[in-house]
């Protein structure tokens, strides 16, 4: 299986219309982004490949570029994870919550909704 790359996508006219997809040199899947109080944007995913787990990264020029990858789990044991939705809980601080499933030894799984907080 291919890795799973994030691409952006700019507009300049309020969202009519939007440049060709550009990919981002970040592994994983799916992407949500969240604007930050104080104008930063926190992409958070999920990396379906080792070690896999949820990651961050943050922009603070409007997406233009990114910082260093912020791992919020990197301990999943199975690619059935993701979907994480990231909000400010309070300034600097702020919520993600994701999904995962777990292999058991006998090959059922344990799927779960949890959460971090990062400052």
């Amino acid at each position: 299986m291919l890795p799973l790359t994030i691409y952006s996508f700019e507009s300049v006219d309020g969202g009519k219309s939007y440049s060709e997809p550009k990919p981002m040199d970040i592994i994983g899947s799916p992407p949500h982004l969240y604007k930050t109080t104080d104008g930063k944007i926190i992409l958070s995913y999920g990396r379906r490949e080792m070690p896999m787990g949820i990651r961050a990264k943050i922009s603070k020029d409007k997406g233009k570029t990114w910082g260093e990858e912020i791992i919020l789990i990197d301990d999943a044991t199975h690619i059935d994870l993701g979907y994480p939705s990231t909000t400010e809980i309070e300034k600097g601080k702020y919520l993600t919550v994701y999904y995962r499933a777990d292999k058991k030894v006998d090959n059922s799984s344990v799927r779960y909704i949890i959460w971090s907080i990062e400052e």
